[in-house]
């Protein structure tokens, strides 16, 4: 059986699984030739190095081993005002839909604000929010608006935190 990892941040390979090692634009240096995703992570774009930034990320994610862009996003908590990161991400999700590649995002006490940014851009690529550990009425919100779920060792860690 073979299992995908959509989002991790090692290059890490293992019998069985397919893994997209997620890339900040501002780490990448010399590209791996492995499945990658690559983004401008909402923590570290700026709008004064947009002009820049976005340049070389869409230089790299035209790329065949580009399968994901991201990791990008909002959040309310880390980075830019939300007003900038919302441009950034506006010209991502263009991207993605350009080069009709998923999204991975990144979501903190933004949804409202990103299930408002996919209806108004009709995002047809498919946008995925990863390590969701949110409610489950959140969850099939966001499901029923069209986004996908990933989830990581949070949402474990609270299953194995449950008494039997």
């Amino acid at each position: 059986m073979q299992f995908l990892d959509i989002h991790t941040h090692r290059p890490i390979e293992k019998v069985g699984v397919l893994s997209i090692q997620s890339l900040s634009l501002t780490s990448v240096q010399l590209l791996p030739i492995t499945p990658i995703s690559v983004g401008l992570h909402p923590w570290y774009a700026t709008l004064d190095q947009l002009d820049v930034q976005f340049k070389s990320l869409t230089e790299i994610a035209a790329q065949s081993n580009v399968k994901l862009i991201g990791e990008c996003g909002l959040d309310k908590l880390k980075g830019e005002k939300l007003d900038n990161q919302l441009q950034i991400l506006t010209l991502q999700i263009l991207l993605a839909e350009k080069l009709k590649k998923p999204l991975i995002l990144h979501c903190v006490k933004a949804f409202d604000e990103l299930i408002s940014l996919k209806r108004q851009l009709k995002v047809k690529v498919p946008m995925m929010i990863h390590g969701f550990n949110k409610n489950a009425e959140l969850g099939q919100q966001l499901v029923g608006k069209g986004f996908y779920l990933s989830f990581g060792k949070a949402i474990l860690d609270l299953i194995l935190e449950q008494p039997n």
